[in-house]
């Protein structure tokens, strides 16, 4: 792997995350490591992600200033809505083989039982190791290395986004760029609320699943360069008139990554089609030409 590389990846995430951040890249006796720090925070008081390359592993690190209290308590007082977008995204990691350490106040948790979770935090950790990867030899020299870290890292980073005094999109700026990406002609009535709109389980819906089209495989990266890094619409599954108040939204489960067509064509029966059904739809279309 090479600075370049590890160069592509920070864009990427920028892209993906609009966060700034910095990177550092080095090389080790032990392997490849990658340090994420955000822009504009003193060290100390902030924190950084120690992304290192191991054998047939990835392993990511939450790491926190000396001096980040103040980060400590707002991550701790995070409300159950973003405690459930970090649940979501550790249960399906496990699922596919991950593993998460995390602590508080130096006592092992569980970071999918996030109503056992502490308030007050006065310690935390946290690290994820990826699956063993398939590779015929040191991951370092795999060819989809690059691929591998920026997976790994987005799912990373939408878990513990949602815990980070970050600033989000407004529904408002939100509903106006959904609004108009829709083709022409299209009709979706638009429920703009806390369901389908929050920025964290977009995200998270996203870094699972990636940023090409589920039902008909689109990547707006492929099409338009970097300025298509990241981008997709998300669609909700089960329509948001049908979820309660006190629903919490599962992002790995409930939402789905479309592009405009697809979405927008998802929506032209009610009850929506399935991504199955458009897939078939997309499927007999192609056959017939």
């Amino acid at each position: 792997m090479t600075i370049e590389s590890a160069d592509n990846i920070l864009e990427r995430l920028i892209a993906r995350f609009q966060l700034a951040l910095r990177a550092d890249f080095r090389k080790e006796n032990e392997g490849i490591r990658i340090i994420l720090r955000p822009e504009g925070l003193i060290p100390s008081e902030g924190f950084h992600i120690d992304i290192s390359v191991n054998w047939k592993t990835l392993k990511l690190e939450f790491i926190l200033g000396d001096k980040a209290g103040q980060l400590l308590i707002v991550m701790g007082q995070a409300d159950n809505e973003k405690r459930a977008v970090f649940s979501a995204v550790s249960e399906q990691v496990i699922s596919e083989g991950g593993v998460i350490t995390m602590s508080v106040n130096n006592q092992r948790i569980n970071p999918i039982a996030y109503n056992d979770w502490p308030k007050n935090w006065q310690q935390f950790s946290l690290s994820l190791k990826s699956p063993y990867i398939e590779t015929e030899a040191d991951l370092a020299v795999d060819d989809r290395l690059e691929e591998y870290i920026l997976r790994w890292t987005s799912i990373f980073l939408s878990m513990i986004a949602p815990l980070l005094p970050l600033e989000e999109r407004t529904e408002k700026n939100e509903e106006q760029a959904y609004t108009e990406s829709l083709p022409e002609g299209a009709k979706i009535k638009i429920i703009a609320n806390r369901y389908e709109r929050s920025h964290a389980n977009r995200e998270a819906c996203i870094s699972y699943y990636g940023s090409k089209c589920q039902a008909c495989g689109f990547d707006f990266s492929e099409t338009y360069g970097p300025i298509g890094e990241g981008y997709i619409e998300v669609h909700h599954i089960i329509p948001v008139s049908e979820i309660g108040k006190d629903y919490m939204v599962n992002p790995v489960k409930d939402l789905i990554p479309l592009c405009a067509n697809c979405h927008a064509i998802v929506h032209r029966k009610t009850p929506p089609l399935s991504i199955k059904e458009i897939a078939s739809i997309l499927k007999q279309t192609t056959s017939a030409t």
